[in-house]
């Protein structure tokens, strides 16, 4: 929850880029250790011969299963059922907005305007607060962690679907691969993963190459 806090505080603040991208290592590491998969087949390169992949017998896992099990610190059912709750939210609300939908990634869904109905996102949103509200009471955990505020003083209440922005122009080529021209300034904004997103000011016109 701390690194939650303070990497919001951080976000888009004029100085404090070194801080927030640290912070949000950090934040994003803690399910990254929950979910790392120690057990794999063994990649053995020789500049002469190239690479060959040498599978695991059932002993050699074994004996793996049982160093993880004395040095893991971590529970590895975290990583799976936060990854699974979040991946049932997220389609109970795309299929409840079926035709709408042009786009939908681990945390987001983008939709047609046109015959949109708000209220299906509003009472997601409202079902998320009341269980964060019961979340902070029982863990005795203040519920402004769950919702710092960023630098303009808006409480950003973690696990809500919020608007991003409005779009003029919107087009992808998969998960983590799309961009947009934002309907107010008309001003190209790309998310593809991999590459910054200050990137895009060298696009000069809004199509894939």
């Amino acid at each position: 929850m701390e690194k939650y806090v303070k990497k919001t505080e951080y976000k888009d603040v004029a100085g404090k880029e070194v801080e927030y991208a640290l912070e949000k290592a950090k934040f994003n590491a803690l399910y990254g250790m929950s979910v790392t998969n120690n057990i794999k087949d063994e990649v053995i390169f020789d500049n002469e011969t190239g690479w060959k992949e040498v599978s695991l017998t059932n002993d050699e896992i074994l004996n793996k299963l049982k160093y993880e099990r004395k040095q893991g610190f971590l529970s590895f059912a975290w990583g799976v059922w936060v990854t699974a709750h979040a991946r049932n939210n997220l389609l109970e609300n795309v299929i409840k907005l079926d035709d709408h939908v042009i786009y939908c990634d681990t945390d987001s869904i983008k939709v047609i305007n046109k015959g949109f109905n708000l209220d299906i996102i509003n009472d997601y949103n409202k079902q998320v607060e009341e269980k964060i509200k019961k979340a902070s009471e029982d863990l005795k955990i203040p519920i402004e962690k769950f919702k710092p505020k960023d630098k303009k003083g808006r409480e950003r209440m973690l696990g809500i679907f919020e608007h991003d922005a409005d779009y003029k122009e919107f087009i992808t080529q998969g998960a983590k691969k799309y961009a947009y021209t934002d309907k107010k300034y008309g001003e190209i904004h790309i998310t593809c993963s991999g590459v910054p997103k200050e990137r895009c000011k060298s696009l000069e016109k809004f199509n894939w190459i």
